[in-house]
């Protein structure tokens, strides 16, 4: 019996500290070859902070991740507000108007990807 649960036992981490519940644990995926972690969102994007038109921002999507090797991301439904654009794993610029906007931000490597929702409103 005791073969068998050693052999049942799955890797898990833990959430970072300054998430919602760091008692929480998610599995770690790994890919095929066992070399890269599938990303996971382990938060959700949701509403980013108000942002004002003319003044830069920068929001950083790389602590709700539970791995960057080799992550890309990229908006895969709906449109992030005029004048943001992703930079490296960050939606970064200078809002060009003002607006409400509803998004999906997809993390992909080699191994996999996840995808979450986000909405930002953008101010005069």
């Amino acid at each position: 019996m005791g073969s068998f649960l050693r052999h049942r036992q799955r890797a898990f981490t833990a959430l970072s500290p300054h998430q919602a519940n760091p008692n929480v644990l998610i599995p770690k995926r790994t890919s095929k070859a066992g070399s890269l972690i599938v990303p996971v969102f382990v938060q959700q994007i949701g509403a980013i902070p108000d942002g004002n038109v003319g003044v830069p921002v920068v929001f950083d999507v790389e602590p709700l991740l539970n791995t960057t090797k080799g992550v890309v991301l990229t908006v895969t439904a709906g449109v992030m507000p005029s004048g943001i654009a992703i930079v490296g794993l960050t939606l970064a610029g200078t809002p060009s108007g003002a607006e409400v906007t509803a998004f999906d931000i997809t993390a992909t490597n080699a191994a996999g990807s996840d995808t979450s929702s986000a909405t930002w409103t953008i101010n005069l």
